[in-house]
């Protein structure tokens, strides 16, 4: 058993289960957040491009079916602004900023 990782654990002693424990959790966490990134800004990639494209041609209900669905903070923000464009800019501000003097 000379030279293996579960010598090096045992040399260490009692606090090595702790430390390995945590490395282990750590790592799960560092994957987990960079899956879920990697999901968001492939999906933030693929609403901007759709949503872009209508705007391009003057299509606001079209860019706002691109966002039917999409529960980001982001998607949710710009489907609301593009739901009152026709009203004016002094609507979209009191429709995302409710609170705002």
């Amino acid at each position: 058993m000379n030279g293996t990782w579960l010598n090096f654990l045992y040399r260490g002693g009692v606090l090595m289960v702790p430390i390995v424990l945590c490395s282990i959790i750590g790592l799960a966490l560092i994957l987990d957040r960079f899956n879920t990134y990697r999901r968001l800004k492939l999906e933030g990639f693929a609403v901007e491009g759709g949503v872009r494209q209508a705007l391009g041609r003057g299509d606001t209900a079209a860019a706002i079916g691109h966002l039917d669905g999409n529960e980001s903070a982001g998607g949710l923000v710009l489907a609301e602004a593009l739901e009152r464009y026709h009203e004016g800019s002094g609507s979209i501000a009191i429709s995302l900023c409710p609170y705002s003097p």
